[in-house]
């Protein structure tokens, strides 16, 4: 499934850069993904799994363009921030993509979560 996804996204992400309604839908879609591919990476049973789950959060970021999907930093930030109930990958994978999302979108997707 998430290579599915990745794909789907690598496949379209110089249209949802242009296209606003796209990236409305688009983000929409990944919002709706965040917590399945959450506990995908804190699957403890499947190594394979649990890699491909933090590998598809960390694309997920990657392919939001400049002005990537600001709805997910709450929930990647709350992960982050579990404590000891949060298995460790998950943790991972909220901070891969965070430091994609850092890296790839403009600073103005990001202001208005920072205090």
């Amino acid at each position: 499934a998430c290579r599915c996804i990745i794909a789907f996204l690598f496949e379209f992400r110089d249209y949802i850069d242009q296209d606003p309604q796209l990236h409305q839908s688009v983000a929409h879609f990944v919002d709706c993904c965040i917590p399945a591919i959450l506990n995908l990476c804190g699957c403890a049973q499947s190594k394979i799994m649990s890699t491909a789950g933090m590998n598809c959060m960390m694309c997920l970021a990657a392919v939001g363009g400049t002005t990537g999907f600001p709805r997910i930093i709450p929930k990647l930030c709350d992960e982050i921030l579990g404590g000891k109930k949060v298995h460790k990958n998950r943790k991972i994978g909220s901070i891969m993509a965070l430091t994609t999302a850092v890296n790839v979108w403009e600073s103005s997707c990001l202001v208005k979560h920072v205090d």
